[in-house]
């Protein structure tokens, strides 16, 4: 498995290769169908009934609290990472620099100052942070751009 979230203590998703999900429903783990087998990479919901998961050749599944969908999100790349802040703020990252964003109606390519991998997301206040290979670090604030700074170690974040 490669990641996991869960919405709590009883209701646990883990996703991996070969379209791999599991659910922990509090008593114990069961396979899900996913109606994929590309290698899942990413897993991340509002809550039981709203979950996502994403992965390799451009795999996003959405999760209804009943049975997994795909969605189109008009890619071949490979994704890394989904995140958001909530139904309708919703973040996916790629292999090759992609960012995708969920306004709770459409999916929508924001511009992405890189083409190298992006691997990981997350918000703070009004800011997206987006992590990847070469130290790669993203940064999107209130407008619809992307920013970003490359970075090696020692990485120094300043507030």
């Amino acid at each position: 498995m490669k990641k996991i979230w869960g919405s709590g203590v009883d209701d646990i998703f883990a996703v991996g290769y070969e379209g791999a999900i599991l659910h922990y429903d509090g008593a114990r783990w069961q396979a899900m169908t996913s109606n994929t087998t590309r290698p899942l990479r990413s897993v991340w919901g509002t809550a039981g009934n709203n979950v996502y998961a994403v992965g390799d050749i451009g795999a996003l599944l959405h999760y209804d609290g009943r049975q997994w969908r795909q969605v189109d999100l008009d890619t071949y790349e490979g994704l890394r990472s989904v995140w958001g802040r909530g139904p309708d703020d919703i973040y996916v990252t790629g292999r090759e620099g992609g960012i995708h964003h969920y306004d709770g109606s459409f999916w929508s390519a924001l511009a992405s100052p890189v083409a190298s991998s992006l691997n990981a997301s997350h918000g703070i206040g009004d800011a997206l942070l987006v992590v990847g290979d070469g130290g790669v670090i993203a940064v999107k604030g209130a407008l619809p751009t992307v920013e970003y700074m490359q970075h090696y170690l020692p990485l120094v974040v300043r507030g």
